[in-house]
């Protein structure tokens, strides 16, 4: 028996069991070990994703900035041309209208004859004052 060290036989079935043991603990170890790394890895693969969800989101935030902008200017160029539009229709109006006192004014009637009547040409001055208050704004 040159290499063996003596053993008692209870101490032997428990050296057994400890060795059972810790071959038993080294394969948790390795499991948890493994799954450690499987969890790193996902950490890391979904650290990614939400950096690029971030760099997308921002990107979508200001390429829809851009389309607002766009879309604002194109209704400030909408309501552009419709103001010159209305002006230019005010002012139109506004030229008739001065022709038409010009013409009250001149005794040009041209439905009615003559502008010699006392009542006509009240009714004509005061049309042409309540014209001219209209277009400075103030309410006959």
């Amino acid at each position: 028996m040159g290499n063996f060290i003596p053993v008692e036989p209870e101490k032997w079935a428990e050296m057994v069991k400890a060795l059972a043991l810790v071959a038993e603990m080294d394969k948790t170890i390795n499991a948890s070990q493994a799954e450690c790394r499987r969890l790193k890895a996902e950490v890391e693969r979904l650290t990614h994703l939400a950096n690029q969800s971030e760099f997308y989101r921002s990107q979508l935030q200001k390429d829809t900035c851009r389309l607002d902008n766009i879309q604002m200017q194109d209704a400030f160029k909408h309501y552009e041309a419709e103001n010159a539009r209305l002006k230019a229709e005010v002012e139109r109006l506004r030229f008739a209208g001065d022709m038409l006192a010009f013409a009250l004014a001149h005794g040009d009637r041209m439905e009615y004859g003559c502008a010699s009547d006392p009542i006509e040409e009240y009714l004509d001055r005061k049309e042409i004052k309540e014209w001219n208050e209209a277009k400075e704004g103030k309410q006959p």
